[in-house]
């Protein structure tokens, strides 16, 4: 066998410590530099939230403080004093629209990073934020009924009403929000103008309730000016009186309130309720829908020019597609809707002081609950 003339020179001793300590020196920085990341994520994540809040406190339209000095003193509860900040604000607002724009920087000084040249991190956050009122249009149906007398619901419904009033009318909102009052029991009255404005033929001077037709819940929209029947003063179940006034159809005292902006009138109408006969949920729901379809304008538009409606909303109902207006309708009730029952002659004296069936006064039933349900679950 071939042997070689002189030995391999071989040497282990301590070959891999070097490596070794280069190695785990990067490994300290690469961990190091992964705190350092951790902490600018950690500080920019803290400076962002700050500076969302205070943009949007900047931006609210009950803000009565300048944006700066309101976005500094939200940076100044995190302890960002230090933070540049920048800031812009929409040359183009007004009472009824604002739009801010932020933007905050300061440098993080590194401890592992600096190892690589890298003495600081910059930490930047950016925020927006815009309060634009739009135009709300709303009606509220209340539920008059005389089942509502029972179980403390009258009583629940009048601060429940005023709260909804003062949710959707806060202090400054008059110009964008109206909201349409519609007490209803057995029948919804619009008022005596309103009631010749459609063409109501007035046999009785207690209320003005205009008998609709079946034509009539076939769309959304307010019928159109015609011959309409009068509602007749009747009271068909037993009243009682402590809380009840005579009649059907609601008194003119407890009319509809139109595109109304003024929530303490809104307020008295609901404190003053007083209950009625009969529940005709439908009803309400058809005036609720009209005074939102835009086929209303015009009698709106009426209203506005005598004085009832403020003269700034004389072009409102707003079209469906109108992308800048919100409709809404809210319905408080206490639930069933009753059959429509009217007296067979509604000059009978009796009416004006005795109760049909306690009285045994001749009637009959011209809308049953069945096509009563028809009717609302047709309009919604």
């Amino acid at each position: 066998m071939y042997r070689l003339r002189f030995p391999i020179i071989c040497d282990e001793r301590g070959a891999l410590t070097p490596l070794m300590l280069v190695l785990l020196i990067g490994i300290l920085v690469s961990s190091g530099i992964a705190l350092d990341l951790m902490r600018h994520e950690s500080e920019r994540s803290d400076l962002q939230d700050a500076l969302d809040r205070g943009v949007l406190a900047a931006a609210s339209l009950t803000q009565t403080i300048d944006a700066e000095t309101t976005i500094r003193d939200y940076l100044d509860n995190r302890s960002l004093s230090h933070v540049e900040l920048h800031y812009s604000q929409d040359a183009n607002d007004g009472r009824d629209s604002r739009r801010i724009a932020a933007s905050a920087t300061y440098n993080m000084d590194t401890i592992f990073f600096r190892l690589v040249g890298l003495k600081q991190l910059p930490v930047t956050a950016r925020s927006a934020a815009a309060h634009v009122r739009q135009p709300v249009e709303t009606s509220l149906a209340l539920d008059i009924s005389g089942t509502m007398r029972y179980d403390q619901r009258l009583i629940n419904l009048q601060p429940a009403a005023n709260s909804f009033i003062d949710a959707v009318m806060p202090e400054g909102s008059d110009p964008f929000t109206s909201v349409n009052l519609i007490p209803y029991a057995g029948q919804v009255n619009p008022g005596p103008v309103v009631f010749d404005l459609l063409g109501g033929v007035r046999k009785h001077n207690h209320s003005s309730c205009p008998e609709f037709t079946a034509a009539d819940f076939d769309g959304p929209g307010l019928p159109s000016a015609k011959s309409y029947a009068q509602v007749p003063h009747f009271h068909h179940w037993e009243i009682d009186r402590a809380w009840m006034d005579w009649g059907w159809c609601p008194s003119d005292e407890t009319a509809i309130t139109y595109v109304s902006n003024e929530p303490d009138t809104l307020h008295e109408k609901i404190n003053s309720i007083r209950l009625h006969d009969g529940t005709g949920t439908y009803n309400a729901m058809k005036w609720a829908l009209a005074l939102l379809d835009p086929s209303a304008q015009p009698l709106i538009a009426s209203l506005a020019s005598n004085g009832t409606v403020d003269r700034d909303f004389a072009n409102r109902p707003a079209p469906w597609d109108d992308p800048s207006t919100l409709k809404f309708i809210v319905l408080m009730t206490d639930g069933q809707i009753t059959e429509q029952n009217r007296p067979k002659n509604p000059n009978d004296p009796r009416l004006d002081d005795h109760e049909v069936l306690e009285y045994k006064i001749p009637h009959s039933q011209t809308v049953n609950r069945g096509l009563g349900l028809n009717y609302f679950y047709g309009l919604c």
